[in-house]
């Protein structure tokens, strides 16, 4: 029988700095919000494998919903590698255009690797507005904008392609919809999981369902 005042290693106390809550989710459905920040970086998931990503990070106007969303590398030797290059390239494109329109001269073009071409595509994302400030921000405040967001494999979301954001314009209503013939809004009951041979693209990327549950909230 344990001793229960036997002295604990490490010692006893509860921190005021200690999270005890998960960020809270956007729902399903259009809403309003802002991007924060992006960036491109090597991302470590809970299993210790590392991913060539860029980051988008969305909070609702409140400041009480969050959203991180990632941009996978695709991997070479992909059958599909072309499609899911150009779908990505779309995605990045349409979140910018939501801002500012797109560069004469394109984004991330001369990059050697995925890490760089991130890299180079946050940085357009950061100084591209006026006077090499963020392009989601104005006068130094984020531009509020409507988000679309679905379910894929019960995972919340931007649909696999556009349209899924659009900036905030005053007096007018957005022109984003939810099209139920292909937009899944509820979560729905798992199936038994069984042995399947390849991977499905996730929501907003080309990493499998298992990737994107390795950056689920700590």
């Amino acid at each position: 029988m344990s001793d229960n005042n036997e002295e604990v290693m490490g010692g006893f106390g509860i921190s005021e700095e200690l999270s005890a809550s998960n960020k809270i989710p956007f729902k399903s459905g259009i809403h309003v919000g802002f991007l924060t920040s992006v960036k491109g970086h090597r991302k470590t998931s809970k299993k210790g494998e590392e991913y060539d990503v860029l980051e988008f990070n969305f909070v609702d106007i409140k400041g009480e919903a969050s959203f991180e969303k990632l941009e996978f590398a695709v991997k070479q030797g992909d059958v599909k590698f072309a499609d899911k290059q150009k779908a990505m390239n779309i995605r990045i494109k349409h979140i910018y255009e939501a801002y500012k329109p797109f560069p004469t001269g394109g984004l991330g073009n001369g990059a050697k690797s995925w890490l760089e071409f991130f890299e180079i595509v946050a940085k357009g994302f950061n100084e591209n507005g006026e006077g090499n400030t963020p392009i989601f921000k104005k006068e130094g405040k984020y531009i509020p904008v409507h988000l679309k967001f679905t379910y894929y494999n019960n995972q919340i979301g931007f649909p696999y392609s556009p349209n899924f954001i659009e900036t905030v314009k005053e007096g007018r209503e957005t022109l984003l919809r939810i099209d139920l013939q292909y937009d899944q809004m509820e979560q729905v009951q798992p199936k038994a999981k069984t042995a399947t041979i390849g991977v499905q693209p996730g929501v907003f990327g080309g990493a499998s369902n298992n990737d994107f549950e390795e950056f689920g909230e700590k």
